[in-house]
């Protein structure tokens, strides 16, 4: 019921507030284990690569890797995070890579940096959680609407991989990315959004030549066929660091928006083994290799960002526990130039008080915390290609998509309203799911399915004060096994919509057509129901009254 529904988005609400944490803790910070610790991993990660020098190793990092300068957003929450041991959420949304398809899904790069980070930050005393919601064939639309529902209120690092299939809307892209930025802003913990770029710009399919030059096999077999087994020849163009993304990165900088250039940072290094594409590609997506050379560059960048936040930390005891003592001399050691440890300083100011020394180190690490308590909204800049209200306020979505972390209020069976004819929809999977038992991850398309004798599926909600009462209803995305003789959303001669039990004519005059609505996308996946509607309850049908047709439904938006 609707109240079940509030009492849901309270508690997901009251989850996503930071953690009260006793302030007479004696689990005093240590920026230097917590750096050892980064440095031990970033050195298992280059042993791992062919590339023989430390200095070349970096170079090929930051190619991968180009907005740099960006990070404050994202220490200033590691730093938090270690203050007070508290979680640390990486919510990833995507499609078939990062849903490990033609692979296990332990080898795939988002369950390789759940197990790879976990140790690092343990060691650091926070607690690592990953939320993997991607699903297979998705894009980027619905799911910027649905940030929430898919990866949760609380996240702090949203990992975005649509790249392959968002490819074909090149137009719509601008819209998309802005719009996903600002509704990822406009969550409890403003969190930092990377893209990262897996396949796409690389792999021609349709050549039928060998690119000698680049010592790659022919791209065929001897019948002039890919084989499951064929190598992919490379492009002569790839990505560049001038585009969307470079614009998107620099407008977005105080949020630490970045994008992973995973093919740039390979591109000049194509011919070594290990590092060419065929190496680390198995048809379009990533083998094995791949993901693990893709979870290396996502750590070992998160992890340097662990490690400069650690040593800000200390930096912050450093002048803080200076400063209770009193002495106003230099904090430096006097030979070398670097910062006096806080035992160096224990030792300089109260070398035989144990009893002193922590005391110091607990008001030092309750001042600390105090700095970092409550870390401050970013305002977020003009909005370029997004309209409202989408650029303003969080919308409400429900959707039938596994993985889902939004907690129950975020699942559209909450809103279907039990009546006789809400009852004649079926709640199918009709392409199977993908289970992986190893790590209890689904990968599954879950959908509303109804026909000419179903009646209506009606959707009981509430527009919030704040929000303006535009209703979208997205079926599943490409991918999906449907009926022969099923009908798109806006199809509204076969489909009959009704809002309060009245009657909706659409589609919507083009005034109030949203922005969104009107991409050749949105058109294929999703119908606008409703541009306004009166703050409090509502409901919303939609009724197949074609002859033979069928319909699914999968998302319900309310913005």
């Amino acid at each position: 019921g609707e109240g079940h529904i509030h009492a849901a988005i309270a508690a997901a609400a009251a989850a996503a507030q930071p953690k009260v944490v006793d302030e007479s803790a004696s689990d005093i910070f240590t920026p230097h284990h917590v750096i050892t610790e980064v440095r031990k991993f970033q050195n298992d990660i280059f042993t791992r690569f062919p590339l023989g020098r430390w200095d070349d190793f970096l170079r090929a990092f930051d190619d991968g890797f180009p907005f740099m300068g960006v990070e404050h957003a994202l220490r200033e929450k590691l730093k938090r995070a270690l203050l007070f041991h508290d979680r640390f959420v990486i919510g990833v949304i995507g499609s078939s890579n990062s849903a490990g398809h033609d692979n296990e899904y332990t080898q795939a790069w988002v369950a390789r940096i759940e197990e790879d980070l976990a140790p690092v930050f343990e060691a650091a005393g926070v607690e690592l959680e990953v939320r993997n919601a991607a699903v297979g064939n998705t894009c980027t639309l619905p799911a910027l609407l649905c940030l929430e529902a898919h990866v949760g209120a609380d996240v702090d690092l949203i990992m975005w991989e649509y790249l392959m299939n968002d490819k074909p809307y090149d137009d719509e892209h601008l819209l998309w990315y802005d719009t996903l930025l600002r509704q990822a802003a406009l969550l409890p913990h403003q969190p930092v959004v990377w893209f990262v770029h897996i396949e796409g710009g690389r792999r021609k399919a349709d050549a039928k030549e060998t690119f000698d030059k680049w010592g790659h096999k022919t791209c065929c077999d001897a019948n002039g066929n890919y084989g499951p087994n064929t190598p992919y020849p490379v492009q002569a163009e790839h990505y560049n660091k001038d585009n969307l993304f470079t614009a998107l990165a620099e407008h977005y900088a105080l949020f630490g928006t970045n994008s992973f250039f995973m093919l740039d940072m390979l591109w000049l290094r194509d011919h070594m083994r290990g590092l060419r594409y065929e190496d680390l590609f198995i048809t379009y997506h990533a083998g094995p290799d791949g993901h693990q050379r893709i979870a290396d560059i996502v750590e070992f960048h998160l992890t340097q960002i662990l490690a400069t936040a650690a040593e800000d930390v200390g930096h912050t005891y450093r002048t803080i526990v200076h400063e209770l003592y009193g002495y106003d001399g230099d904090a430096f050691d006097m030979d070398t130039g670097r910062p006096l440890l806080i035992d160096e300083l224990h030792d300089r100011h109260h070398p035989d008080d144990v009893a002193k020394q922590h005391e110091v180190e607990r008001l030092a690490h309750v001042q600390a915390r105090h700095m970092y308590r409550h870390l401050p909204r970013v305002q977020l800049p003009h909005h370029g290609a997004c309209e409202p209200p989408f650029c303003e306020a969080r919308p409400t979505c429900a959707t039938t998509f596994e993985p889902r972390f939004g907690g129950a209020h975020t699942d559209l069976a909450a809103y279907v309203h039990n009546g006789t004819a809400s009852a004649n929809w079926q709640y199918v999977l009709p392409e199977g799911e993908r289970p992986m038992p190893e790590r209890g991850y689904r990968d599954r398309k879950m959908a509303y399915y109804g026909d000419s004798g179903s009646g209506e599926l009606v959707l009981r909600f509430s527009v919030a004060p704040w929000q303006r009462g535009l209703v979208v209803l997205c079926e599943v995305p490409t991918g999906f096994h449907r009926h022969d003789k099923y009908v798109r959303l806006d199809d509204h001669k076969q489909l009959a919509y009704k809002v309060d039990g009245s009657t909706q004519k659409l589609p919507l005059h083009a005034d109030h057509t949203h922005a969104l609505a009107r991409g050749a996308y949105f058109s294929q996946l999703c119908v606008q129901v409703t541009d306004k509607l009166a703050a409090g309850e509502h409901t919303v049908s939609v009724e197949v009254v074609g002859d033979d047709a069928h319909v699914y439904v999968s998302q319900l938006v309310v913005a």
